[in-house]
């Protein structure tokens, strides 16, 4: 059927659906009721400098200038006929904690648009930040802990959005008080509503997990939406995709059809409507015929995705963006009042005008309880067109192609992030992305930035300018671009203009959130963000008018600046795997609006692109490359050989080859040239080559092709590791020079000895020097080495030996002069001069009362955690490479000083397996990296350390792990007052040392079946919760144990086929308690026989695992399945169910980091029963080969 007959019949049904619809609620009583919920954790970060107090990276709870004390927003779900305007909120049994001291808290910093231009209010007198009549009224601000209620719908749902003030502040006598405790009392009255269809909105109730991440009351009021459903029937609703266009695009449009097409292929119904369905026009009439049909519309249609293609100009667009004005009521800075937006039609249960004045999308007036607000009915994306069929098809088969390839390359993200102020370095936002985002996910990333600001790893690419960011974006495969900067309508400030817009690669486009202003400008057709979208970008967010930040350190999570938006718009593309449209609009419905300036925001972003394309959707690639040919060997010199062969090729991109020598896998490389150095002279070698794509399919083998090494004169040289990767640089008697900085050599089976086997064929000598690869060289001084044929030696310090390292058993001489250079009452400094030793010290092992405490490479060490006024006796002795320890230095026999101590106590909830402290005194430095290590307390899961602060009076300090993993509060550090003892856990800081934790988790929820096999199950949960944190959860099957996982999800493996199994699931915290178990989950496994493969594996580990993946799969997680005892003594075993693949790959390791992997080649198994033993894979079970 043609696109012009479709229209036809959908107008009829779409009659049908109105009259429908028309009647299909009626209310019948009106009850009052209600219930109270517990508090959520309220926890603000709180930084203290002296007596100044600043909450950071939070939103405030008054205006700016006053103090600014945290604000926290929840989320309550309402009975779906509660009438909204009955609804209030009450705190019921609230308890305070004052915060000892006499405190001045800092004032809520100004909304900026950028460092030029911040904005008060204009309402306020502000001195020096401040408001003056607040900070000099003597009373707690703000007046209660209860704020303002917003209440929306998002379809049939019915949320509250409540303001809670953590803290109150008294800024005249500089009282500071906590909320500790307390209930939201909610009272409302119900209408009784009889539905008079059976019908129900699918798409709605398929918002319930999105629901259930925002609200804390899900589980008591969802029965009242979801009725007899359960959350498994109604998560996976498609809904309806709605394109909304004109007659003249309908009819000129090329690529139009194709893309319906290729969406309803992706299994949703589409339609097309234009103006003879919704009315048209221009301008506000256009945006109001079109939002009215929507409205009237959307649950009779199931319509879940609306993309709007025409005009965007909100003045003279045949599909326009509608014009409101969040800040009209404002009147500093009046040219920031207006906002196009798309929202609107989004957002379809709220009165947009509620005051009547015409003037659309007010703040206050006409947002809150019957008006607008940031939750959705549908989902809206736009493709603006500006009168160019040619672009506008190009980005309609750019979105087909992009639908239907596949994901594999897009697990890659830039970063440009440039300071919007000299107090916001911008850095931050790729910092939290990055950590929170991006590692938890696998992706790689490349962060271009101002500057390295010290951070650690630095960032890729500095300093941050269009330039260095079109050339990385150009340089690699990325799935998304994010950004933060000032901007224009053309232009992000150092990061992308119009110009290089058009320079960028676009058979790889990305999604992009342009955290900038102005950028989606819609009347000028050269926006930046229409340029990406033609050409770089298959998707992007970005403003249409001025966006509003917050200067200086920021929470992101629950934020509406414009950073926080980026942040929960990334996290939903990726962290959440949802469609471009869903992230958007879920980062939205996610926010708490209590200002002009965070209202704005909601409205200026909007999304250009279809909306239901994703980051993680698309098509999955079963097509292996073309197999490589042409091997050929071009160099072979006894102890190397040379391959290269000729490039395969793939429908999408060939990522690598594999190189198989005799059989085995030797080597992973993406190029078309391998030099095997593990071949000996006058021997026969069998090669073949096969070629692998990013899906994992893997090619037929290369010819074989068969190489008899040439016999010749050798040299073997050992080096003394001066360099951590030693090279050799070399050329033979009559030859020339290798290619700097040469070959690396091996390591060998002397200690710090590496080791290089040279084939010079009828050479007689060698000639050669050494290096570390980075332009560090040993070469004499210009000399060389020299080498003669078939000879080995060894080279250290210099001096050529001949043969291979004899071993050192010459101890150094013990170190001198042992001194005390400062003591403390907990703390004892030591230094000493040098040892000496024919093969060169290592390092120094300190003695106290004839115990190693530590191992030091340098020339002196402090003792810390010592007891006030006690005696020690100290020596240090010396030890070299091979380990000979010196005898010992002279004894230091020190006495502590006396106590009572200014020291800082603090009690560290382990997060890592051996914490050090990093710290600083109050007007000191730094201590070295990692710090001090910590000790174990008496407080089971807790380290301790007592650090002597002499004269100061606080502590600065973050922890870490020794290998480079830190937690410091994302860069803002632990504070601690002098002579005092303090409980860090999960990134609180308490007074006091630990309390023992004996309350269990709550019980997991709703364990429910997500696939299975003949042998194998896939469970899910939903996460249990604990006063401290839930660590983690045990899995059961007929009662046993199973397994333990911090997951959501666990697959277990190796069962047998049509066999009944009973599940239950227990969450357990950090103290070890043990929940309830959650409902008993029963599954039968499917029927047999499987295409499976069953391994036997002679146990060369206590409790092995493998970990494998399947020929076109992904690797299972580290360590891998744990393999089973078999009824063949020695043997463990698993049986893995391939589905429809052909082959495994797979290796073995004990659970602690060993592993069995044939040197990084692998083992592959076919569909069977295999044996594996030394090495040797055999066909069948133990003894039956």
């Amino acid at each position: 059927m043609g696109l012009n007959s479709y229209l036809r019949s959908f107008s009829w049904a779409l009659l049908f659906f109105i009259i429908s619809a028309a009647s299909a609620w009626e209310i019948t009583t009106e009850s009052s009721d209600g219930f109270t919920v517990m508090l959520p954790d309220l926890t603000v970060e709180m930084k203290t400098v002296g007596d100044k107090v600043y909450f950071e990276k939070t939103d405030f709870a008054g205006l700016p200038g006053q103090p600014g004390v945290p604000a926290k927003a929840i989320s309550i779900l309402l009975p779906p006929n509660v009438d909204p305007n009955n609804v209030t909120v009450s705190l019921v049994d609230v308890k305070y904690e004052t915060i000892t001291g006499a405190w001045d808290v800092a004032p809520a910093p100004p909304y900026m648009i950028n460092e030029n231009q911040a904005i008060w209010p204009q309402n306020l007198t502000i001195v020096d930040g401040r408001d003056i009549f607040t900070y000099g009224n003597n009373a707690f601000f703000p007046a209660t802990s209860l704020g303002k209620m917003s209440i929306g719908r998002m379809r049939q749902w019915q949320i509250a959005s409540v303001q809670l003030f953590p803290y109150q502040y008294n800024p005249v006598s500089k009282e500071l008080r906590r909320l500790i405790d307390g209930k939201l009392k909610v009272a409302f009255k119900r209408s009784v509503i009889a539905r008079m269809s059976s019908s129900r909105d699918r798409v709605g109730e398929a918002l319930a997990e999105e629901v259930r991440k925002r609200v804390i009351n899900f589980a008591e009021l969802a029965p009242e939406y979801l009725g007899n459903y359960k959350m498994s029937n109604v998560t996976s609703e498609q809904g309806r995709y709605v394109i909304v266009t004109t007659q003249n695009i309908l009819a000129n449009s090329r690529q139009l059809s194709a893309f319906v097409q290729a969406k309803q292929q992706r299994g949703f119904t589409v339609d097309v409507v234009t103006e003879t369905t919704w009315g048209g026009g221009i301008g506000d009439m256009a945006a109001e015929r079109l939002r009215s049909w929507l409205a009237n519309n959307y649950e009779a249609l199931q319509i879940r995705y609306v993309l709007l293609v025409g005009n965007t100009d909100p003045q003279y667009g045949d599909v326009p963006m509608k014009m409101c004005y969040p800040r009209n009521n404002e009147t500093y800075y009046p040219n920031y009042r207006e906002a196009p937006t798309d929202l609107y039609y989004a957002e379809l249960t709220g009165n947009w005008d509620l005051d009547g004045d015409g003037m659309y999308g007010e703040y206050p007036d006409d947002v809150g309880v019957g008006g607008a607000d940031c939750n959705y009915e549908v989902i809206v994306g736009r493709i603006p067109f500006y009168g160019s069929y040619e672009d506008l098809d190009h980005i309609l088969a750019k979105t087909i192609r992009y639908d239907n390839a596949t994901i594999y390359w897009r697990r890659n993200v830039l970063m440009a992030m440039e300071p919007s102020d000299e107090i916001t370095p911008g850095y931050h936002l790729g910092e939290e992305i990055k950590s929170k985002v991006l590692l938890p996910a696998g992706y790689s990333y490349h962060r271009v930035y101002e500057e390295n600001y010290g951070i650690f790893p630095p960032p890729e690419t500095t300093p941050c300018t269009v330039d260095s960011v079109s050339r990385a974006w150009n340089a690699a495969d990325y799935g998304a671009v994010f950004w933060w900067t000032h901007g224009s309508t053309q232009s992000a400030t150092d990061v992308m203009n119009t110009y290089y817009a058009k320079t960028l690669k676009d058979d790889r486009p990305v999604f992009t959130f342009q955290c900038s202003c102005n950028n989606a400008y819609p009347e000028y057709p050269e926006n930046l963000a229409y340029s990406l979208l033609k050409n770089g970008a298959v998707s992007t967010v970005a403003a249409t008018r001025v966006s509003w930040y917050q200067p200086g350190p920021q929470l992101f999570e629950g934020s509406s600046s414009n950073a926080g938006l980026t942040f929960r718009y990334a996290r939903g593309i990726i962290t959440d795997a949802l469609p471009a449209g869903d992230a958007f609009y879920q980062a939205l419905s996610g926010t708490a609006i209590w200002g002009n300036a965070w209202w704005m925001n909601c409205l200026v972003f909007n999304i250009y692109g279809d909306p239901s394309v994703g980051l993680t959707i698309g098509g999955k690639d079963e097509i292996p490359p073309t197999k490589p040919a042409a091997l050929t060997v071009v160099a072979n010199e006894g102890t190397r050989v040379t391959l290269t062969w000729s490039a395969s090729s793939d429908n999408e991109r060939v990522a690598g080859y594999e190189v198989f020598r005799d059989g085995f896998k030797i080597a992973t490389l993406p190029q078309t040239v391998f030099s095997d150095t593990s071949v000996s002279p006058g021997k026969y070698y069998t090669y073949k080559i096969y070629a692998f794509d990013d899906a994992g399919n893997c090619s037929e083998p290369s010819d074989e092709l068969t190489v008899l090494t040439e016999s010749g004169n050798m040299v073997t040289v050992y080096y003394k590791r001066g360099f951590a990767t030693p090279y050799i640089h070399y050329k033979k008697a009559d030859g020339a020079w290798t290619q700097i900085p040469g070959e690396p050599m091996q390591v060998s089976t002397f200690t710090d000895y590496s080791v290089a086997t040279i084939f010079i064929g009828s050479q007689a000598r060698l000639e050669a020097c050494f290096n570390d690869g980075k332009g560090n060289w040993d070469s004499r001084n210009g000399a060389n080495y020299f080498f003669d044929a078939n000879g080995t030696y060894t080279v250290e310090y210099g001096q050529v030996k001949l043969g291979p390292p004899a071993g050192d058993t010459t101890p150094p001489t013990p170190p001198q002069n042992l001194s005390l250079v400062t003591k403390t009452a907990t703390s004892v400094s030591l230094s000493w001069l040098p040892a000496t030793d024919d093969s060169g010290v290592k390092g120094y092992a300190v003695y106290r009362d004839g115990n190693e405490m530590a191992r030091t490479a340098e020339l002196s060490y402090v003792d810390q955690n010592l007891s006030p006024n006690t005696t020690y006796r100290y020596v240090v002795k010396a030890y070299d490479q091979a380990g000979n320890m010196s005898h010992p230095s002279n004894e230091l026999v020190v006495t502590t000083d006396g106590g009572p101590a200014n020291t800082v106590t603090i009690y560290y909830k382990r997060g890592f397996a051996t914490p050090y402290i990093h710290y600083k005194k109050a007007n000191g430095t730094w201590t070295q990296i990692p710090g001090v290590r910590m000790e174990d307390s008496s407080f089971a899961g807790y380290s301790v350390a007592t650090i002597d602060l002499g004269s100061q009076a606080r502590l600065e300090a973050c922890f870490n792990d020794g290998k480079g993993n830190w937690d410091s509060r994302n860069g803002a550090n632990y504070f601690f007052d002098a002579n005092g003892t303090y409980t860090v856990e999960y990134g609180q800081v308490k007074l006091g040392p630990p309390v023992d934790d004996t309350t269990p988790p709550t019980p997991p929820q709703n364990l429910s079946l997500v696939t299975k096999t003949a042998t194998s199950v896939s469970l899910s949960w939903l996460p249990a919760t604990d006063d401290s944190g839930v660590k983690g959860y045990a899995v059961y099957r007929d009662g046993n144990e199973m397994a333990r996982t911090a997951e959501l999800s666990y697959v277990d493996q190796n069962l047998s086929p049509n066999t009944t199994y009973r599940y239950v699931v227990k969450a357990y915290d950090q103290a070890g308690n043990m929940s309830h178990p959650s409902n008993e989950l029963v599954v039968t496994t499917d029927g047999g026989p499987a295409n499976t493969v069953t391994i036997y594996y002679k146990r060369g580990f206590a409790t092995p695992y493998i970990h494998y993946k399947k020929a076109n799969g992904t690797w299972t997680q580290i360590p891998g399945v744990r393999m089973e005892d078999s009824s063949f003594a020695g043997y463990s075993v698993a049986t893995i169910d391939l589905g429809s693949q052909a082959r495994l790959e797979a290796c073995f390791n004990d659970g602690k980091g060993n592993w069995d992997s044939r040197n990084g080649a692998n083992y592959f198994f076919e569909p069977g029963v295999w044996t594996f033993n030394a090495g040797q894979i055999l066909k069948g079970a133990p003894g039956q080969q």
